[in-house]
């Protein structure tokens, strides 16, 4: 059950910038930045600042920066997380816990 992005593009805003989490599997997209116009963004993250995580950590437990969940899916439940992210009326992120912490 791959989702394309044709299915999800909708989904994003005229400005936004699609960012996926695997970019290898976007080859393509990545090649095609060269000559299109519009441009696929691409994110990795090596390793994580430290100092700036943990910045981030005390504005959300200080009320200063607010996360807003729409709902939350165990990755069993995926197909479920996708109908919801499809949905209308939502507000905020639908979150996958990939494993119990």
């Amino acid at each position: 059950d791959n989702l394309r992005f044709k299915h999800i593009k909708h989904l994003l805003a005229a400005s936004g910038k699609f960012i996926p989490t695997d970019p290898t599997l976007h080859l393509s997209a990545f090649l095609g930045n060269y000559v299109s116009s519009k441009k696929t963004k691409y994110l990795m993250v090596a390793n994580g600042d430290h100092d700036k995580l943990s910045q981030i950590a005390r504005w959300v437990d200080d009320g200063k920066l607010q996360t807003f969940v729409d709902s939350v899916y165990d990755l069993a439940d995926y197909k479920a997380a996708f109908k919801r992210l499809d949905a209308t009326g939502k507000r905020g992120r639908i979150v996958m816990k990939v494993a119990n912490t």
